[in-house]
């Protein structure tokens, strides 16, 4: 809840709590760690992010019983990817079929969207949102609220790019600073794609100087 409420250093908090109270109570405990990693990487603390998936994929396979190898194989693959400096394409051929593996979309957009690779994290949004877990997996639905805030971003910032292709003389560069500013005003979250426009906004304002 806090994290879909874009409470990340709260949830930060929480987890990191919550991991020494887990102890050894697995799967519970690979699945704070998996949060803790996200909840960092929400908020843009891409260091301690990479401590904690590189501690979840270090741990190991949970269980070697037969009924938990999916689960088992999952974070320690899901680690290893997040932790990867590479982004993960959105036509990848990412497995689909257990609510575990979807709620993968979600963590990869993130990671994509705060390496400022926005297009492809914004297709990895898109299918995640066309996902529909069930059962013991239903929570992973809830958060879609917080996906449908980052593509919202997303559309405001492609909208912003189409525009910008058409801007070449002074006058139209002035009046693109102000589209751009306006853009920023519409945006849902805090984060990389603040830090996106601000790189917008520097470089117009070089090219409207003569710079």
């Amino acid at each position: 809840r806090e994290l879909i409420a874009g409470k990340y250093d709260s949830a930060r908090t929480t987890f990191t709590r919550l991991a020494v109270e887990a102890q050894n109570k697995q799967p519970l405990l690979n699945w704070i760690r998996l949060h803790r990693g996200l909840a960092n990487l929400l908020r843009g603390y891409t260091t301690q992010a990479r401590q904690a998936f590189d501690e979840l994929e270090k741990a190991g396979p949970f269980s070697t019983k037969p009924e938990d190898k999916e689960l088992a194989s999952f974070f320690s693959e899901t680690a290893r990817k997040m932790n990867a400096a590479e982004t993960v394409s959105a036509t990848a051929n990412i497995p689909r079929a257990s609510g575990a593996e979807r709620f993968a979309l979600f963590l990869f957009a993130v990671k994509d969207w705060q390496q400022g690779d926005f297009t492809n994290a914004a297709a990895l949004f898109d299918s995640f949102n066309r996902t529909q877990s069930t059962g013991g997996y239903a929570w992973i639905n809830d958060y879609k609220s917080l996906v449908e805030k980052f593509l919202a971003d997303y559309r405001v910032y492609a909208d912003w790019k189409t525009q910008a292709q058409s801007f070449t003389g002074r006058q139209q560069i002035t009046a693109g600073l102000t589209a751009l500013k306006a853009a920023q005003g519409k945006l849902q979250l805090r984060g990389r794609l603040i830090d996106a426009f601000k790189e917008e906004e520097a470089k117009l304002t070089r090219q409207s100087d003569g710079k």
